[in-house]
């Protein structure tokens, strides 16, 4: 069994990072590149989190968990 901390570094900031990502994009209009900048990530993996290859296993959950 994973510590919880080896499970959070996997799943959950990768799903954290692109829920942010996308929602500086699409609502706040800032390009891939100001966004990487932003977020201090490369812009190779602000496209594997935009095609699903980064962060994509938990976000589901995430989306679906309720809000306080």
């Amino acid at each position: 069994m994973k510590p919880p901390c080896m499970v959070v570094v996997q799943y959950v900031l990768p799903a954290v990072r692109l829920l942010i990502m996308k929602d500086l994009i699409e609502k706040h209009n800032m390009r891939k590149i100001d966004v990487s900048t932003k977020m201090e990530l490369t812009p190779a993996a602000i496209t594997q989190y935009l095609k699903g290859e980064r962060g994509a296993a938990f976000v589901d959950d995430i989306s679906r968990s309720k809000k306080p």
